[in-house]
């Protein structure tokens, strides 16, 4: 017998290639719910335009959506490190200065207290007897590197302490020197000097701010907030909608190597270095990362879980 409209729709429907976008997928599904020609054209006009496939472009604007916040992140510590430099050369006495006035402040935090804490007169001696000079320089000290790095109380801090003690004693002097200067940073052992901080900052931010979220968000939204903007979902082969859980373990395969790292790197550092080991594991996964983005219509991480990216 002949077919009605929305049988043939149904039969052309199966004909396509699995997986079948969303809103393909439940415009199928409707149609036994479509009594008339006027509602089966009007929802087949809703359809036209819309994407058909998850395309490689699409995948790329994924990867670099969830890499741009970390990137960004690495950028700034490459300024905030040569900003640093060019202040630690002209001006080292003030960046050392902010350092003994940081240490007090962390030591100072309710946690950190306990009997064997430094008092302010300790703090406020050492800054009278090594610093006086350029507390007392108004070219240095009212400089604008001055002003942006030493905050207000910590100014107010190391002012107060010239005038409580103008001229400390030599006992007080080694006192304070022999508590303070064990602990004090070095302003050239500051971390923010070494050349493997930048990577460490974008790996951070990557696993904190993007790789976390999304494995809690792959549990809640069945996929990440990316996809969600992205307007991609995550389904079976066969075109039904993935689980939670399945969800989650795919979210798992695709960062498992990021979260691995504080367990891989250690494996690897006998083999050449705790930071050779670092670009070795970081390496891998960006290679892992481009081979998935070059396999055609599924990538890697979907390959393994079993699942599909497919338009909302």
């Amino acid at each position: 017998g002949e077919m009605s409209p929305t049988e043939l729709l149904d039969r052309v429907a199966s004909l396509a290639p699995e997986p079948l976008p969303l809103h393909a997928s439940s415009f199928r599904a409707s149609l036994p719910l479509l009594p008339t020609y006027e509602t089966l054209i009007e929802s087949l006009k809703q359809l036209i335009g819309r994407t058909v496939l998850v395309s490689r472009k699409r995948r790329a604007i994924l990867i670099l959506a969830c890499i741009a916040f970390p990137l960004c992140a690495g950028a700034m510590m490459v300024l905030g490190t040569q900003m640093l430099k060019t202040w630690q050369q002209q001006q080292p006495e003030i960046l050392a200065l902010n350092q003994v006035l940081s240490l007090r402040d962390a030591m100072n935090a309710p946690w950190m207290r306990d009997e064997n804490s430094i008092d302010d007169e300790m703090y406020a001696v050492y800054i009278a007897s090594n610093y006086k000079e350029v507390i007392n320089d108004p070219v240095q000290w009212n400089s604008q590197t001055s002003r942006m790095m030493i905050t207000p109380p910590k100014r107010a801090f190391a002012e107060q302490s010239l005038v409580d003690y103008p001229n400390p004693t030599d006992s007080q002097i080694k006192k304070a020197n022999d508590r303070i200067s064990p602990i004090a940073v070095q302003v050239g052992d500051t971390p923010l000097n070494q050349s493997w901080l930048p990577l460490a900052t974008v790996v951070a931010s990557l696993v904190m701010y993007v790789g976390l979220p999304a494995i809690l968000a792959s549990v809640i939204c069945r996929g990440g907030l990316v996809m969600l903007a992205c307007g991609v979902v995550v389904t079976r082969p066969d075109g039904t909608r993935a689980s939670r859980w399945r969800c989650l373990w795919r979210s798992l395969v695709t960062w498992s190597l990021w979260l691995l790292l504080p367990i891989l790197i250690p494996l690897l550092s006998p083999l050449g270095g705790m930071k050779v080991a670092a670009f070795t594991v970081c390496g891998i996964a960006v290679v892992l990362g481009i081979v998935s983005l070059c396999l055609p219509k599924r990538s890697l991480q979907d390959r393994i879980a079993g699942t599909c990216l497919v338009p909302r």
